[in-house]
């Protein structure tokens, strides 16, 4: 296991509070890694800060959890792990999953380290 916290624990324990420059440096990090899935046609479904483990000495950002990743051609079947970070074609019905999908995953995980 690296050495660090998940992301989940840091932000519990505030550690980010007034460090803008730590929280744009880890967005930046967690985007490079969805542009890297998108890139392969990769969708995650998954992405919630519990599966980011972050070194607290240099900020570098492991990804720890990639067991709910399929390809975008066979994303059919839904995984719903954690709502508070899912997007609302995961949780509806009907509806069609994309890379979408993880970017609104992002945008709630941004939207809590701020």
């Amino acid at each position: 296991m690296p050495q660090g916290d998940s992301l989940k624990d840091l932000l519990e324990n505030d550690h980010f509070k007034g460090d803008l420059i730590s929280i744009v440096d880890i967005i930046i990090q967690i985007l490079n890694t969805l542009q890297y899935f998108n890139s392969i046609g990769v969708i995650h479904r998954n992405l919630n800060p519990t599966i980011f483990w972050i070194n607290t000495h240099n900020n570098k950002l492991t990804l720890l959890d990639c067991s709910s990743a399929c390809y975008a051609s066979s994303a059919d079947k839904k995984i719903i792990t954690n709502l508070l970070f899912s997007s609302p074609e995961m949780v509806s019905p009907g509806k069609n999953i994309s890379s979408k999908t993880d970017l609104y995953s992002i945008g709630v995980i941004m939207y809590t380290m701020l």
